[in-house]
């Protein structure tokens, strides 16, 4: 709290206070919990909002002479292995894996597993440093 001079209203220096003066703790009113359906509502207002998913089949590094001299036809093999889950991305952060199925002529993931917050941190972090090589 500050302190003011009897002329003018300047503020007192710290100097200028006495020793004496003692804290004493801030008091905040409580405040009220969201309903539930305020928080719904606020949800409601991303439905619009786009994202981009991605499944993962699999990596290989390769050089950019390796790359250049692909053709048509040519197989790329990566590191996963067959039967392996897919990894399942939004917006490029690990969502969660899933198996590949055949809906009609279409290509499909049966999502599997969700992924903790803890491992998409960890798997983030190691996907920056694969990026970075």
């Amino acid at each position: 709290m500050a302190r003011f001079d009897d002329k003018g209203g300047a503020p007192l220096s710290h100097d200028a206070l006495d020793d004496e003066t003692e804290p004493y703790p801030v008091q905040f009113s409580q405040l009220e919990a969201a309903q539930a359906q305020e928080v719904d509502r606020d949800v409601d207002q991303y439905d619009n909002v786009s994202l981009t998913v991605s499944i993962e089949l699999g990596r290989k590094d390769m050089s950019v002479r390796d790359i250049l001299a692909l053709k048509e036809g040519e197989q790329i093999e990566t590191e996963k292995l067959s039967g392996n889950p897919m990894e399942i991305f939004v917006n490029g952060q690990l969502f969660g894996r899933g198996e590949v199925v055949v809906v009609g002529d279409n290509l499909a993931i049966r999502i599997t597993e969700l992924v903790k917050t803890e491992e998409k941190r960890e798997r983030g972090e190691r996907g920056e440093r694969e990026r970075e090589r």
